[in-house]
C-alpha cells in the first residue's frame, strides 16, 4: 500500500503527541475495511502498558512479528520484519561486517540488532529484559564513545 497515512479510529491526545513526533500524517476513519484491504506497513496500538500485553497474549499465534517498541507503543509487524533484519540488509547493501557495527536501543523492539551485531548496546533505563539481551549496557551515550574511543586507542 503506497499510503503514507496513519489511520486511527479517533484523534487522541495520545496519537497528536504520535503524529508530531514521528511527523506523519492522520486520518480518523469510522471502519478499517478502508485499510486493510491493503499491505500495511505495520499496526501500532498506543495504549496503557497492562491493556498492550494483554494484547500481546491475544495476538501470540499470529503469523506476525509482535514487538513492544516503547513502553506503551505494541507494533504488529509482517512476518520476518525486524529492525535487526532492516540493519542486515543495510549492512549487507553498505558492505559492512556485521561484527563491526554498533547498535544502541532501549526497547524490546532494539533486541533483534543486539543479536546480529558486533556490540549490541542497551540504555540503562531500558527494561531489564532489554539490557540482559544486549553486550553491555550504558548510561549515557558519552559513556559509550568513551568506551569506544579507549577500544580504538588500544
Amino acid at each position: 500500500m503506497d499510503d503514507p497515512h496513519i489511520y486511527v479510529r479517533q484523534i487522541s491526545p495520545q496519537i497528536k503527541e504520535f503524529v508530531k513526533k514521528e511527523g506523519v500524517s492522520v486520518r480518523a476513519i469510522a471502519g478499517w475495511e478502508k485499510v486493510v484491504g491493503g499491505d500495511p506497513l505495520k499496526l501500532l496500538f498506543i495504549g496503557q502498558t497492562e491493556v498492550l500485553l494483554e494484547l500481546r497474549q491475544t495476538l501470540k499465534g499470529l503469523p506476525a512479528t509482535v514487538v513492544c517498541s516503547e513502553r506503551n507503543y505494541l507494533e504488529v509487524l509482517p512476518p520476518g520484519i525486524s529492525k535487526g533484519v532492516g540493519l542486515v540488509w543495510l549492512c549487507q547493501w553498505l558492505g559492512i561486517p556485521l561484527e563491526r557495527v554498533v547498535a544502541v536501543g532501549d526497547q524490546e523492539s532494539d533486541v533483534s540488532m543486539f543479536e546480529r551485531v558486533g556490540l549490541g548496546v542497551a540504555l540503562a533505563h531500558a527494561p531489564e529484559s532489554v539490557r540482559r539481551k544486549a553486550h553491555i549496557t550504558i548510561v549515557a551515550i558519552l559513556e559509550l564513545q568513551e568506551l569506544l574511543g579507549a577500544k580504538a586507542a588500544s
